[in-house]
């Protein structure tokens, strides 16, 4: 993966170009008791993709798949405000054809190099607490299941479990080969930094996360440091005669773009491998390094929401109902002083804190079960992140993992499941009581054969 946290070897790589190739290549992984799974862009930091030669357990070879000749624009309605488009496709290219359309993505993450449906698979989301998961903005979704059938899966279905199982289905019912999105009309973002602590930023975190269409809060450990952004939405920006017409989004200068974040911050947090005491000096080029993201404050949406994600990290993010997240945040910091120089070595900035709006997928970290999602409460995603300059590995990485871990499922934590987490099937059926047993009821009926199933998923389903 892109993080070189996993690597697999699979026995065949196949790069259809039609949706009857994924139809055969599936019926030829059946006959040969294969594992499938789609290799995106290998940005998940997990083996959710990972196809051994001959899996540990089953003996079975394993297929990989790349959708990138897959990658076309189906269709475009203006008028409907939908995009149609291949799963293949990034959501880097997709924004940009958008944008030609005068039409944008409702939100995206940090990441614009991900495939659609491998954003979606996995409940890749954004920030905003108005604003779901990029599979909540599904109409269709055209999948091949594990027997070779094609299904169309609409929102609308009169029957929609399967649709609402496959919004984030971790490529476990078929191959997605077309999707469906609702889009809006493009639009700017006016970003405004600020700062604040920690202490602040615990006792007021509802109403920052609700300052801003889209809010991002970074806390920088080990100080109590908070950087904000606060992002808000300019739709349509001619609406606004004041506001001069949208600029390209520059590179930011070699000094701030390239030789703090990429060479100087790098070796810094490589000295800090061994003198775990640097890191607090560190702090004003984290802060360069992760908040100066922007070097003009206004921009099209698609160009402000990316970030650049440095260098090689193990990352991992779990989700909170709004109302555990400052408690959760709290207890987090606590036990990280309490560790001291057990954990100090891992813990680099920033702790990422992001809100959502709730969701209907049957699997998606920020579903509201039985609640309408149009009435839920949003969710919080809390991100830690340890570095590996130059391919290093911080001491006291598993312990601080291990800490941040027990006080998330301590909450009832769901971890984003692109990530990777220690949490089984039992345990994850008790975070989704209400819908758990209904995703295994579809995955049964789209890959009776587990033609999908690789280690992740026989580990966590």
């Amino acid at each position: 993966n892109w993080a070189r946290t996993f690597r697999w070897q699979p026995s065949r790589t196949y790069v259809p170009e039609t949706d009857a190739d994924v139809a055969n290549l599936v019926r030829d992984a059946r006959r040969a008791r294969a594992v499938v799974r789609v290799v995106g862009a290998r940005h998940s930091p997990s083996d959710i993709a990972a196809t051994p030669d001959a899996d540990a357990m089953l003996g079975r070879p394993g297929f990989a798949v790349r959708m990138h000749r897959m990658a076309n624009i189906v269709h475009i309605d203006r008028a409907r405000l939908t995009v149609t488009a291949q799963a293949g496709i990034t959501l880097e290219a997709l924004s940009v054809a958008l944008d030609r359309a005068g039409l944008a993505l409702e939100n995206l993450g940090s990441i614009a190099e991900q495939t659609v449906a491998g954003s979606m698979a996995t409940g890749t989301h954004g920030a905003g607490s108005r604003f779901g998961v990029l599979s909540s903005t599904a109409l269709e979704i055209v999948l091949i299941t594990g027997t070779g059938e094609r299904r169309v899966l609409r929102r609308d279905d009169p029957d929609p479990d399967a649709f609402r199982a496959a919004l984030c289905s971790l490529g476990c019912l078929g191959i997605v080969v077309q999707v469906t999105l609702r889009v809006v009309p493009a639009f700017q973002l006016a970003v405004v930094e600020g700062e604040l602590d920690f202490a602040t930023m615990a006792q007021q975190l509802p109403s920052l996360l609700a300052q801003s269409d889209h809010t991002r809060l970074w806390w920088m450990p080990p100080t109590d440091r908070v950087l904000a952004q606060y992002a808000r939405r300019i739709t349509p920006p001619a609406a606004d005669a004041s506001l001069p017409p949208p600029p390209t989004r520059p590179r930011p200068g070699w000094v701030r773009g390239s030789l703090i974040p990429h060479h100087l911050y790098e070796a810094s947090l490589y000295a800090a491998t061994w003198m775990p005491r640097l890191l607090a000096p560190l702090d004003p080029y984290a802060a360069i390094a992760h908040a100066d993201a922007h070097s003009i404050p206004r921009g099209r949406s698609f160009e402000m929401f990316k970030l650049d994600c440095l260098f090689k990290q193990y990352v991992t993010e779990w989700c909170v109902p709004l109302a555990d997240a400052a408690r959760v945040l709290t207890a987090l910091r606590d036990a990280i002083r309490a560790a001291g120089p057990a954990v100090a070595g891992a813990v680099h900035a920033p702790i990422e804190i992001r809100s959502v709006a709730a969701d209907d997928a049957l699997l998606s970290p920020a579903t509201a079960s039985s609640t309408p999602a149009a009435t839920a409460a949003p969710f919080v995603y809390i991100g830690i992140i340890t570095y590996r300059p130059y391919g290093a590995d911080a001491p006291g990485r598993a312990r601080y993992w291990a800490l941040y871990e027990a006080i998330l499922r301590q909450r009832g934590g769901r971890p984003h499941w692109a990530k990777a987490f220690p949490l089984g099937p039992a345990e994850l059926a008790r975070l989704y009581p209400e819908t758990w047993a209904t995703f295994q009821r579809v995955r049964a009926s789209c890959d009776p054969d587990n033609v999908f199933t690789n280690a992740y998923v026989r580990r966590h389903l």
